[in-house]
């Protein structure tokens, strides 16, 4: 092959723009899902408030005992936070791709 043919430079201009497509769907889709993560950590952030709120106003006896006890364990469960992703397509090179030389230099 001397050059790419019409054929090779369409299939490659498809492709690419194929990929574009793909990486602004995950870009949302991780962007989207990143959105529910940050509300469930609210969410979680809330209850503890709460539950933290809830303890304090109970006495040292109380928190003393099993009833106490119990709900520091609780409370310990509900001391998590998910993390969110970061967008894996920031390492896809589709600029690389498109610039690929149709023929030699």
């Amino acid at each position: 092959m001397k050059k790419l043919s019409k054929a090779h430079v369409a299939r490659r201009n498809v492709l690419a723009f194929e990929m574009t497509e793909k990486i602004e769907a995950v870009g949302q889709a991780i962007m989207d899902l990143n959105h529910a993560i940050d509300a469930c950590n609210e969410f979680v952030e809330e209850v503890h408030s709460e539950q933290d709120d809830y303890s304090g106003e109970r006495s040292d006896a109380w928190r003393d005992g099993d009833a106490g006890t119990a709900y520091a364990d609780w409370m310990t469960e509900w001391e998590f936070s998910m993390e969110t992703l970061d967008d894996p397509t920031e390492d896809v090179d589709l600029d690389s791709f498109e610039s690929l030389p149709e023929s030699p230099s």
